[in-house]
Parts: structure tokens; sequence; C-alpha cells
């Protein structure tokens, strides 16, 4: 099916009339987040709601993209990782994203309900809308961006923060996958970890390390804090001040967790076998 949104070289049409998508996402990066700056300091006001959605695309891919705001209108279907024909997920068809949009939005709890929530009960009602959300994919392009930003000025008005810089790419997109697959669970404990301020500060700091050394594709590998209860085994790879970090040798795929260091005891050394059992966090 045509696109009618790509240029005769498969760039999507823009205002620069840029038909490299390298140099077209560049230029598309740098302006949104200009625009975003200035969004936060000065958002949108009124319900969250689909006019919301569309004005927040609107404000951000708006020197990029003459269609910025408007819901698309062509199919749309995207794959996890180039090259590979796994994990491709098609999102709503054009003719129902206006009407899955204000049934998705319209399921918000009211003003009332939203300020007596606490951080794990708020982050329990806005992960099943994201998920709900990212699933429709309303924009052409520019979704992830919009989403994220949507969703950060919806928990600021309530009392709460949202720290994205923590959730690598390959965490999001594997929370999305699974939540394309209808498994919420993922990202529910993504929200919880982005909205408490202790993970984040373990999570920044895990991901300093790992940007330090030029050898770690950071951004590539799943990270998260652990989880009191739940066993993890797999090898050692430090520790400093309160944290440490292991990487976890799941069923599918090896990730890195990171930890209180309370819950490990004896001499250990980098590449050490670790199986444990948390009781902190």
């Amino acid at each position: 099916m045509d696109d009618p949104y790509l240029d005769e070289t498969g760039t999507l049409k823009n205002r620069f009339d840029v038909q490299d998508q390298s140099e077209l996402a560049a230029v598309e990066a740098r302006l949104a987040a200009a625009r975003e700056l200035q969004i936060l300091d000065n958002p949108p006001q009124g319900r969250f709601d689909l006019p919301k959605l569309q004005k927040i695309h609107a404000a951000l891919f708006g020197d990029v993209y003459t269609w910025a705001g408007h819901l698309r209108i062509t199919t749309l279907a995207k794959r996890a990782y180039e090259g590979s024909d796994d994990g491709i997920t098609t999102f709503t068809a054009p003719v129902h994203i206006r009407g899955e949009l204000l049934g998705l939005l319209g399921s918000l709890p009211k003003d009332d309900v939203l300020a007596k929530l606490s951080g794990t009960e708020f982050s329990r009602h806005l992960a099943p809308l994201f998920v709900g959300l990212n699933n429709i994919h309303p924009f052409r392009e520019g979704n992830g961006r919009t989403q994220r930003l949507f969703f950060t000025l919806l928990a600021q008005t309530y009392g709460h923060t949202l720290s994205w810089d923590v959730v690598t790419r390959e965490r999001m997109v594997d929370v999305s996958i699974s939540g394309a697959r209808g498994d919420e669970v993922p990202m529910v404990r993504l929200f919880s970890e982005i909205s408490d301020r202790r993970r984040v500060e373990a999570l920044r700091n895990a991901i300093r390390y790992l940007q330090s050394s030029n050898q770690v594709p950071w951004n590539d590998l799943y990270i998260a804090t652990t989880t009191a209860g739940q066993t993890y085994s797999g090898r050692f790879v430090g520790s400093a001040g309160t944290d440490f970090m292991m990487r976890v040798h799941g069923n599918e795929k090896t990730w890195i967790a990171i930890g209180d260091s309370q819950d490990i005891s004896g001499d250990l050394t980098s590449g050490d076998n670790i199986e444990i059992k948390p009781k902190h966090w």
C-alpha cells in the first residue's frame, strides 16, 4: 500500500525537503527536544484528552511536518529490530483510531481520584493506558516522544515524576512488545521504577558507569532494578556505594539487574557466579 507520508525516496515528507532518513531523524530529534523543553516550561492547560494529545504532537513536530497533530490516515506496522521479521507489530487501523483514543483517554480516572493515588497506585493506573496508547500509535511518526511527554505532564499535574532517561531503548522496545501481546506487567514494572526516586538514582548511576566504557552498548541492554522476593542468577559485575550490578541469565536473554548492596554478602569479584533473593526494594 502506498504511504502518502513518504516522498519518492521513501523518506517522510518534511518542511526542509530532506531526503535522507538519517539526516531527517537528526533534524527531528534536535527540534523536538527544544520544543519539549518549551512545553515542559509552559504546558498546555485543560483535561488530558485527545485534543491535548494532538496539541502536544503538533508542538513537538510542527517545525518538521505539516501533518503534525493530525491522526494518521495510513496503516502502520513496525518491526522491533531492523533486519528481523520477529516482533512485527501492526497498530490500530486509521478508521478506528479516533474512537479508540476517545475510549482510552476517557477511561482516565477523575481528577479527585488521581489526586489521591500514591506513587504505586498511580503507576498501576497509568501503565495500562500507556500500553493502550502505544498499541494505537495514532500518529505517522513521533508517537513515542509524544506519549512520554503526555504522561510526564499528567504525572506532574498530580505530584509525581516519571524519569524516562533511565529507560534504555532495549527495555522500551521489550515492554512495548509485551504490551502489544497483551502482557501489561512489564510496563507496570517500568512505571513503578521510573517514579521511584531511589530506583531512578540507582539506574542513573548504572547507566553512567556503562556509558564510561565505549565497549558497552548500554542503550541496547535491558536494565532494571531487582524486586524483593524474586530469585536472580547470573554473574556479579560490581558494586558502588549502596548499589550492585549483576548480569542476569534469564529464560529468554541476559539482562542487567541493579540491586541494593545489602542483598549481597561475601567477598565477590567481577565475574563470580551469584544467586540472590533480594529482601530490599
